[in-house]
């Protein structure tokens, strides 16, 4: 059954571009260039976040995780320390970070599609959530599949498709539309920081 948000979407684009005279556009190609819009806005603006939580295992490094290469790792909620996990670059990880030496994990890196943590958790059940931003569009636009990103960008979406037939006449409301959603506060901000104390 198809969605009455993309369906909207395309007629929106087809009314906009009517008006310059750009007809008979099939819905495909306006998905198609709909889905640049979409990673654009999602590299740009940031405005999915996806929360995932880590269960450890006494002496575990490895942890599965989500496919990295859409995602951008930005905050954890440790519920265990005072002090926060700290993301580093995963070469810097595997050659300078000990595998012992501290009761709790204070490094995490990423790499091929898992998390690793070390010094290693000696302790069982201990929950790490890992928050991040979706940087890029997984899903493709379709009659029945909506862009992933929040409703309240699709009037960007909507000028931004437009913009890729005319610069001219929609470049400029595509940008102010976009700018206009920066800065946003993101769910994560505000949430409390669980102490081990408190937890």
């Amino acid at each position: 059954m198809a969605d009455a948000r993309v369906l909207d979407i395309a007629s929106q684009v087809r009314l906009n571009l009517k008006q310059i005279g750009v007809e008979n556009l099939q819905n495909e190609e306006i998905y198609r260039k709909g889905k640049r819009i979409v990673r654009d806005l999602l590299r740009e603006l940031k405005p999915v976040e996806k929360e995932f939580i880590i269960v450890t295992v006494e002496d575990q490094e490895a942890y599965d995780f989500a496919d990295e290469k859409t995602l951008d790792i930005f905050l954890l909620q440790v519920s265990w320390t005072d002090y926060d996990i700290i993301v580093v670059d995963r070469n810097w990880f595997f050659e300078n970070v000990a595998t012992t030496g501290a009761t709790y994990p204070r490094y995490i890196t990423f790499f091929n599609n898992k998390a690793y943590l070390r010094p290693y958790p000696s302790n069982d059940d201990d929950i790490i959530t890992v928050w991040a931003f979706q940087t890029d569009a997984i899903l493709d636009i379709a009659d029945n599949t909506p862009p992933e990103t929040p409703e309240y960008l699709d009037e960007a979406i909507i000028l931004g498709i437009c913009s890729q037939y005319n610069k001219n006449e929609f470049m400029d409301d595509y940008l102010i539309e976009k700018n206009k959603w920066k800065g946003h506060v993101h769910k994560k901000h505000s949430l409390p920081k669980i102490k081990h104390n408190n937890w």
